[in-house]
């Protein structure tokens, strides 16, 4: 967690950097050597830049000093599956990461954990009523195809400063079953554990491609009428109160009132009426909506940071970023049950 520090750290004090990767895995990097108070400031989120091919990663990190702890952070990045390059800037304190989207899929990942660890535990019933003195061992096996991955998360997790995680209930709970003699359970309930954090990949992986598409629906560029003349501009740099030239067949790239000109406007990308709207002067005309057979003329009345399209991206955002009310007195539930049944071991 991020914030701002009451007071300085103490001189000499341990620094610790937490980075957590696509795949759920927890990276800790320790300072130990840091000889000047440092303040923990408020940074803007990491920004990343997506090719068809690769994902860079830029990240603003506080603590760093010397070229050792840039060392330290490179050797730590490079152990992650799928980073092809680190690049560390002590005097800008910034590290950029150039990794392979494909070899760090989470749901790939996931998926193929997840079948394995259904495989495992599909072959073990079967040795299981084959030969039924090898069932327990069998099951065995069968759950640490699925547990090891969630224990070494669990533990990452734990030194990072979040001891009581789902994924450290998880072992415990299979650690136990198999010390009461319950190997079967155990391996089944890794296993349904595992469905549960692949659905949950896939529901979140299809709420960003949603809000992806969103935001594809508006044109990069307009044409932008200056003085009599037309000229092709960046959509995001048209000013409240500019006049754009749509033409038939193109989409609208700004929220605006029409000038001239008279139209049928498909608005199905944005409200989900498939029924083309007939408008004309005074009307008014969404971002992303297509024009049908007449050229309009339309005044700007948002930025590309406040039209329509932009602001529901943001609604989508926010509603999935806040918690839900049940949600967060799970939260406040977890916070003391958990160390009571960890208490109770």
């Amino acid at each position: 967690m991020k914030g701002e520090a009451k007071k300085p750290v103490a001189a000499n004090a341990s620094v610790t950097l937490v980075l957590k990767t696509q795949a759920g895995d927890f990276v800790l990097i320790e300072f130990r050597d840091v000889t000047t108070p440092e303040l923990i400031t408020p940074r803007p989120r990491p920004t990343m830049t997506v090719t068809t091919r690769a994902a860079k990663i830029s990240l603003q990190v506080e603590g760093m000093d010397c070229a050792s702890c840039a060392t330290k952070i490179e050797t730590a990045l490079h152990r992650i599956d799928g980073v092809t390059d680190v690049a560390v800037s002590v005097p800008r304190g910034t590290v950029t990461v150039l990794h392979d989207g494909k070899e760090i899929d989470d749901r790939t990942r996931k998926g193929m954990l997840t079948i394995a660890s259904g495989a495992a535990l599909a072959i073990a019933f079967l040795v299981g009523k084959a030969v039924p003195a090898t069932e327990q061992w069998a099951f065995l096996l069968a759950m640490m195809v699925g547990l090891i991955p969630i224990a070494r998360r669990s533990l990452s997790a734990a030194r990072a400063g979040m001891p009581f995680s789902i994924e450290m209930l998880m072992t415990i709970a299979a650690v136990g079953a198999i010390i009461i003699g319950a190997a079967e359970e155990a391996a089944a309930v890794v296993f349904l554990f595992l469905i549960g954090e692949l659905l949950e990949g896939v529901a979140a992986n299809r709420a960003r491609a949603s809000i992806q598409d969103l935001t594809k629906l508006i044109p990069k560029t307009a044409r932008l009428e200056d003085n009599g003349q037309v000229s092709e501009v960046q959509a995001d740099t048209l000013a409240v109160g500019a006049i754009i030239q749509i033409r038939p067949g193109d989409r609208i790239s700004a929220d605006g009132v029409i000038v001239s000109g008279e139209s049928s406007i498909d608005e199905a990308p944005v409200t989900g009426e498939s029924t083309p709207i007939r408008k004309g002067p005074e009307e008014i005309v969404f971002a992303g909506t297509v024009n049908g057979d007449g050229l309009l003329r339309v005044r700007v009345t948002a930025a590309a940071s406040d039209n329509t399209i932009a602001r529901v991206v943001r609604l989508v955002e926010e509603a999935q970023e806040s918690k839900a009310p049940t949600e967060r007195f799970i939260d406040r539930f977890s916070r003391y049950y958990t160390p009571g049944v960890r208490l109770d071991l």
